[in-house]
């Protein structure tokens, strides 16, 4: 998302109806406000032919929502700094609720919005990584108990991480056959032969596991 201060300039381009853009230099161009005179800013519930002659009109490039540019830039610099649009919703349009991702007057605002969405999405996947020791107890007794080989009772699976730290789990002889995706990045897990992806480790201190089931794994 671009960084540049807002441009104020006047768009110099003249529609085919051979009326002046009353947009912006460097923005989307609205509707003519001339041919177009019934369309309204939901904000200021004025319709286009209310508007001065010389005032700009701004576009929202995702829905096509038409606003006067002062009133859109009062939404959002007061939305902003009165806190009332929430970390987890991205800015929409004040009309038709469309996601706002590519209005460039505004990208300081959608920029910091999408950071913090992000932030917030990070710290769950954090959060639900996270489990308490009972549940790993519970988890490992689990997994044990299914892999175990019939051979006195010989536990053979084997905890392992991605490349992102996510663990998965290996059963029966605790050595990897084939290749799939991590269920939480999309990363790839497992292995062929017996031996897990280069991205891959083993997570032995998932379970207390003191090697490998296979020798030769990724460290």
């Amino acid at each position: 998302m671009c960084d540049r201060p807002p441009c104020n300039e006047p768009c110099k381009v003249k529609f085919e109806c051979s009326h002046q853009c009353q947009g912006l230099c460097g923005e989307p161009c609205p509707p003519c406000k001339e041919c177009n005179p019934d369309l309204t800013c939901s904000i200021s519930l004025r319709t286009l032919d209310e508007f001065e002659s010389d005032e700009r009109i701004y576009m929202l490039p995702e829905c096509g929502c038409v606003f006067g540019l002062e009133t859109l830039d009062l939404y959002f610099a007061s939305q902003f700094k009165s806190g009332e649009h929430t970390a987890i919703k991205l800015w929409q349009c004040p009309t038709c609720q469309k996601p706002i991702y590519t209005a460039l007057r505004y990208s300081k605002f959608i920029k910091a919005e999408i950071e913090l969405v992000n932030k917030i999405k990070e710290q769950q996947e954090i959060d639900r990584q996270r489990i308490t020791q009972r549940e790993k107890t519970d988890i490992i007794h689990a997994m044990n108990e299914e892999t175990k080989t019939g051979v006195n009772n010989i536990v053979g699976g084997r905890w392992f991480v991605c490349e992102k730290g996510h663990p998965y789990f290996i059963g029966d002889c605790g050595g990897a056959t084939e290749i799939s995706k991590c269920p939480h990045c999309g990363g790839l897990i497992g292995g062929l032969q017996h031996r897990v992806l280069e991205s891959n480790r083993f997570y032995g201190e998932f379970d207390g596991s003191f090697k490998p089931a296979w020798p030769g794994q990724p460290k």
